[in-house]
């Protein structure tokens, strides 16, 4: 648990969001290290806001916000960061 939040922290501190975590995108190797893996959805944020209304990630391991950008009627700007935290508690 500690190592998957410490790898999201890192990613954040450099306003980077993974936008796709879930255990297919954890390895833990022989050591017992973690790797944060796919960076296919993640986005660089620190030229833009953070504020999006895209739907991106694994939909059973999307927070509830981002869920809803899936349906148009429903779409409404969220943080991608708070959406890593959220995916990082379903994880775990």
């Amino acid at each position: 648990a500690k190592q998957l939040y410490a790898a999201v922290a890192f990613l954040h501190q450099h306003l980077i969001a993974h936008r796709d975590v879930k255990p297919e995108n954890i390895v833990i190797d022989g050591a017992g290290i973690l790797t944060l893996v796919d960076y296919s959805t993640a986005k660089d944020f620190s030229q833009e806001n953070p504020l999006i209304d895209a739907a991106v990630g694994t939909r059973d391991w999307i927070a509830p916000e981002v869920e809803l950008c899936f349906n148009e009627h429903t779409r409404k700007p969220y943080c991608p960061f708070r959406a890593d935290i959220w995916a990082v508690g379903n994880v775990l």
